[in-house]
């Protein structure tokens, strides 16, 4: 990504994700790639009231399949993270991923 791209999406993040997330820069290790290489993350702080710690995986696919933010429907986020996830790293199993988007899935059937 060139640096105009890195400046305007860091905008749009810091904004996105103000209120009760921390910017941290960590290592990412691509098996893809065989090297190393910073990433930005953001996390959840205590802070934030909408944090939530070891919530049941069925409550958390109520709120996702039927919440809708800033940036759009929080389901359409989840899938794309999945599909995102199964077409690049198809090797490697996210077990929360998988639960809450099968969960997700039963929510929107009902």
């Amino acid at each position: 990504m060139d640096e105009k791209h890195v400046e305007d999406t860091m905008k749009y993040l810091n904004v996105r994700e103000a209120g009760g997330y921390s910017l941290h820069t960590e290592q990412f290790y691509s098996k893809t790639q065989n090297r190393s290489f910073p990433v930005y993350v953001f996390r959840a702080t205590e802070s934030n009231e909408l944090f939530i710690r070891d919530e049941d995986p069925e409550d958390t696919a109520v709120i996702i399949a039927y919440s809708h933010g800033p940036s759009g429907p929080n389901k359409e986020y989840l899938f794309s993270l999945y599909d995102w996830h199964k077409e690049n790293y198809p090797d490697i199993i996210d077990e929360h991923l998988e639960i809450l988007v099968s969960a997700t899935r039963r929510k929107l059937k009902k």
